[in-house]
């Protein structure tokens, strides 16, 4: 099972399934006194109260069926105002996400290791859209805390067309800010906007939306960053991203002596991600795969040197 279908499950069909349940069970409950009572008219709303909650002893023959009906009435209605409410919180979410600058359907890294580490050449490779008209540029920040970092390369693709301009970076200490000029205008579709970006990225793939998606490719050479104690390397999440992977590469023989962690940070709280190993033409494999980042949400790996 997919992990976005086991989400999807957990999430939606399987609270919907219970509540089904507990909505039968509790009419079923109430059926039963419900119709040994008499037709009358002009009952006020306390007398048809009062003379259903007396039908529930008669009916089941215990006194306190009453107020188990109170109980589950109560617990009905507690659950069904739920209802109501994710589904609106939900909508008002997903046009939040829809509705931001730019929406990132998928993002690859890939960080190919030397054999003293001392090196390492990370490509990125992005597809994104504009939800909005008018964008131009992409502002994207380089980080290196122990080395250096420049870049190597660095493209946008449109309807296979290049269309960046210019390159714009300029080094702040540890961070080398990079805003890449494009010599046009991101078109902007309602389609691209408003639908799911799985499904978005799924008609992309089959020849739609190709002059509405972006696909960005950056390399960059990260210099005696990753060989020194306590080598790691995160990403922060800055917009919605709906899927991604990163890719550690090792020279066989020189990987890592107690394998890699992977670790999701998202409002304080940590959670564990699956590290898959591999082995690829001579070299050894470390994939963490993320779906639905959250603006601020960082994904971070770690890795003991040799």
């Amino acid at each position: 099972m997919g992990e976005r279908t086991s989400y999807f499950l957990k999430r939606f069909i399987y609270p919907l399934i219970a509540y089904i349940l507990l909505v039968y069970g509790w009419i079923d409950f109430v059926a039963k006194p419900f119709v040994s009572l008499p037709s009358a008219s002009n009952i006020t709303w306390r007398d048809a109260f009062l003379d259903l909650f007396s039908a529930f002893p008669r009916a089941y023959g215990w006194l306190g069926a009453g107020y188990v009906w109170l109980l589950c009435t109560f617990l009905v209605l507690f659950v069904s105002i739920i209802f109501i409410l994710r589904p609106i919180r939900a909508v008002l979410k997903y046009l939040d996400h829809s509705e931001s600058p730019l929406s990132v359907l998928r993002t690859d890294i890939v960080l190919d290791f030397n054999e003293n580490w001392s090196n390492c050449e990370l490509k990125r490779v992005q597809l994104l859209h504009a939800n909005k008209p008018g964008l131009n540029a992409y502002e994207y920040n380089l980080v290196s805390h122990k080395g250096t970092i420049e870049i190597k390369s660095l493209r946008s693709i449109l309807n296979d067309i290049n269309v960046t301009k210019k390159i714009h970076d300029t080094r702040r200490g540890s961070v080398l800010e990079c805003i890449e000029e494009y010599n046009r205008t991101l078109p902007f579709s309602f389609w691209a906007t408003y639908l799911p970006d799985y499904m978005v990225y799924l008609l992309f793939n089959v020849g739609l939306f190709n002059k509405t998606v972006l696909k960005r490719s950056i390399v960059t050479i990260d210099r005696d960053e990753y060989n020194g104690p306590n080598p790691s390397f995160e990403i922060h999440a800055r917009n919605y991203v709906s899927h991604i992977e990163i890719k550690l590469q090792f020279p066989d023989g020189f990987e890592p002596s107690e394998g890699v962690l992977a670790k999701s940070i998202q409002e304080s709280t940590i959670s564990d991600k699956d590290v898959i190993r591999g082995y690829e033409d001579g070299k050894q494999i470390y994939e963490v795969r993320c779906s639905r980042l959250k603006p601020g949400q960082i994904v971070r790996l770690t890795w003991v040197p040799n």
